[in-house]
């Protein structure tokens, strides 16, 4: 998975769940986090995983987070990808790790839902290390 950048998936889905199998069992303590982009030719329609960036541990002032690793992807490689590929942000994938005695990080916090509200962030998705899922938000189209 070190090379994920090279990897062309033929679906979204592949990219999410090859990402997921690999970094949920390493997120027990900390969130990984990673750009998934999506990449248009003549001959077919491809997907890419960024640089996945491993997270701040939670503290107790702060969960665990992939903060400074989103405004990285956000602000940087994003655009990179843009100029040099033409690649479009498909999804934001990150884990969240395992949680408390008695608690659930299996779904989007409201930050997770905030992103949402960037213009490129068109799907955000969250892998619970607690359990097998994966959690997906998507954009909602504004209503005409």
């Amino acid at each position: 998975m070190k090379n994920n950048e090279i990897i062309a998936f033929t679906s979204l889905e592949d990219a999410i769940n090859d990402w997921a199998n690999h970094y949920r069992p390493l997120s027990i303590d900390y969130e990984h986090g990673a750009m998934i982009y999506r990449r248009e030719s003549k001959e077919a329609t491809t997907y890419h995983i960024g640089k996945t960036i491993r997270g701040t541990k939670g503290s107790k002032v702060t969960r665990p987070n992939v903060v400074l690793a989103f405004l990285y992807f956000y602000g940087f490689e994003s655009v990179f990808r843009w100029i040099l590929h033409r690649d479009d942000i498909a999804a934001f994938i990150h884990t969240h790790p395992r949680p408390p005695l008695g608690f659930s990080y299996r779904r989007h916090s409201k930050e997770d839902l905030g992103l949402l509200k960037l213009k490129r962030i068109r799907e955000v998705i969250v892998v619970p290390y607690e359990n097998l899922e994966v959690n997906r938000e998507v954009k909602s189209k504004p209503s005409a």
